[in-house]
C-alpha cells in the first residue's frame, strides 16, 4: 500500500574509523516554497512536469501541493513520476525519458485525500521510492544529480477540480518552463512569457556526504601515518 503520510527521518552515522566511511547529512537538495499567487489547471490524464538541476544527493522525501476547488471523489488518482532528462531534445532541451521512479497510480478509494482551497500536501518518503523504483534506480545507492524532471497526472478529475500552485523560480535550479507528455510526446510550454513561473510547490530532501567529515578522515588518518612512524623510529 501506498504511503501519503511524510515521515521524518533521522539519518545517523558515526565514523569512528577510517573503515567505517562517512557521516550522510539531511539537506534540502531542492525547494519551491515562493507561492507567486497563481495556479495551474490540471486537466484529465495530462502528464505534466518540472524540470530542476540539483547537486548530488541520495534522496529521503518528495512533497507536491495541490488545491482542490471541490471535494473529490473516491475514483480520482494520481501518479508521480521521476525522469532522467536524457531524450530527443525540444528546443534545445532534452525531453524527459529513462523513468527512474513511478508511484503507479493512487486513489481516493478511502475519501482521505485532503481538499483544502490550498495546502493540500502529497507526500513520499523512503519506502515509497523502493516500492517505485524503475530501472534499477535505488534512491540511497543512485544518488540523483544533474538535471531531471517530476511529473504529475491526475485521473478521473473534471476540468479544473485539481489545481497546482505555482511558485517562483529557484536561482541555478529551475526554469519556469513545463514539460507536457502528450500521448508519449513531450513538449516544453510557458506561462505567457514565462510570467508567471510554471513551477510546482514541491520539496526534495535527501543526503549527501558531510563535508568535514572528510577532513576529519583525513586529519585522523595522517595523524594515525604519523604514529605509526614515530612507532618505527623508537
Amino acid at each position: 500500500m501506498k504511503h501519503t503520510t511524510l515521515k521524518t527521518l533521522i539519518v545517523v552515522g558515526a565514523s569512528a574509523t577510517l573503515s567505517m566511511g562517512s557521516v550522510q547529512a539531511q539537506v534540502t537538495v531542492y525547494s519551491s516554497v515562493d507561492y507567486n499567487g497563481h495556479a495551474m489547471g490540471m486537466t484529465n490524464g495530462l502528464e505534466i512536469g518540472n524540470q530542476i538541476t540539483v547537486d548530488n544527493a541520495s534522496l529521503s522525501t518528495f512533497a507536491i501541493q495541490y488545491e482542490a476547488t471541490t471535494s473529490l471523489s473516491t475514483s480520482v488518482g494520481f501518479d508521480v513520476r521521476f525522469y532522467q532528462n536524457t531524450g530527443t531534445p525540444f528546443n534545445g532541451y532534452a525531453t524527459p525519458s529513462g523513468l527512474f521512479y513511478d508511484s503507479g497510480w493512487i486513489y481516493n478509494t478511502l475519501g482521505n485525500f485532503p481538499t483544502l482551497p490550498i495546502g493540500n500536501t502529497i507526500n513520499f518518503d523512503r519506502t515509497d521510492f523502493a516500492d517505485g523504483s524503475q530501472n534499477g534506480w535505488s534512491f540511497f545507492n543512485f544518488p540523483v544529480s544533474g538535471s531531471f524532471t517530476f511529473s504529475i497526472t491526475w485521473t478521473n478529475i473534471t476540468p479544473n477540480e485539481i489545481e497546482m500552485p505555482l511558485a517562483n523560480n529557484v536561482p541555478g535550479q529551475s526554469t519556469g518552463f513545463y514539460w507536457v507528455n502528450t500521448d508519449g510526446s513531450w513538449s516544453l510550454n510557458s506561462q505567457p512569457n514565462n510570467d508567471p513561473n510554471g513551477n510546482f510547490i514541491v520539496d526534495f530532501t535527501g543526503t549527501v556526504p558531510e563535508p568535514s567529515t572528510f577532513g576529519l578522515a583525513a586529519l585522523g588518518g595522517a595523524l594515525f601515518l604519523g604514529i605509526q612512524k614515530l612507532r618505527r623510529k623508537s
